[in-house]
């Protein structure tokens, strides 16, 4: 009797690490679900914004573009390159874009920082060829 009374805090405690092991196991698994889930939320917020941010660009695109048929010989041969340029950087950045879909949380920073780059370059060429087009009309 005696050896069954010290058996069974035993058993109880080893019930009890093997519980406590379990939760532990439930509680990382948790995390890391809510860690994923957080990520997507940050990719699905960030891939809204860029969506918008990308339909703007391709509208500012076509209007150069129409611009740009519109306008004499020579000032489609002076501002072509710049039209050329912008649509170049828009093609890049769309490519960042579709990136974003298979991006890591630790990826997303930087395709992020990358796209606001390439947002960055496209608003000084679409200047540029904003600037050319302002001269073409005061002449």
């Amino acid at each position: 009797m005696e050896k069954q009374a010290k058996k069974e805090p035993k058993k109880m405690e080893k019930k009890q690490a093997k519980k406590n092991a379990e939760t532990q196991r439930l509680d990382n698994v948790r995390t890391q679900v809510e860690a994923t889930q957080e990520t997507q939320v940050k990719k699905q917020t960030l891939a809204e914004q860029l969506n918008e941010e990308m339909k703007k660009w391709q509208t500012k695109i076509d209007e150069a573009k129409v611009q740009l048929h519109l306008g004499a010989k020579e000032v489609r041969d002076e501002i072509q390159p710049h039209v050329d340029k912008l649509e170049q950087e828009f093609n890049q950045a769309n490519e960042q874009w579709q990136e974003l879909e298979n991006a890591t949380e630790s990826a997303l920073g930087d395709i992020h920082r990358g796209l606001k780059g390439s947002l960055k370059t496209m608003q000084k060429s679409f200047e540029k060829a904003q600037q050319h087009f302002q001269k073409q009309e005061k002449k």
